[in-house]
């Protein structure tokens, strides 16, 4: 499964542009992926 937030890119131009930074990023552990399908089925 791949996920996209095509909107995310622009958004992120913008911010930018005004000066913003970032602060902070996470990714969601596949296990944790995996644990929420297994759990929907």
């Amino acid at each position: 499964m791949v996920y996209e937030n095509l909107w995310a890119a622009p958004f992120a131009t913008v911010l930018r542009r005004g000066g913003a930074q970032l602060v902070a990023s996470r990714r969601i552990p596949v296990p944790a992926v995996l644990a929420a399908l297994d759990a929907t089925e």
